[in-house]
């Protein structure tokens, strides 16, 4: 359970850094901008994960 809080923790911190630099670029900043790189970065940090645990 701790594992999937940090990985929430650091898609939100990558996502929020993600929309201030669409902001600073004087590009629109919706909901859609949160949700997508919190998606993408989740799945490519469980990939990553999954790659590298055995079972």
């Amino acid at each position: 359970m701790d594992g999937l809080i940090l990985l929430v923790f650091i898609c939100a911190i990558l996502a929020f850094g993600w929309t201030r630099i669409r902001g600073k670029m004087k590009l629109s900043v919706s909901g859609k901008h949160w949700l997508a790189p919190i998606i993408v970065i989740g799945v490519v940090l469980l990939l990553m994960y999954s790659s590298h645990v055995s079972h």
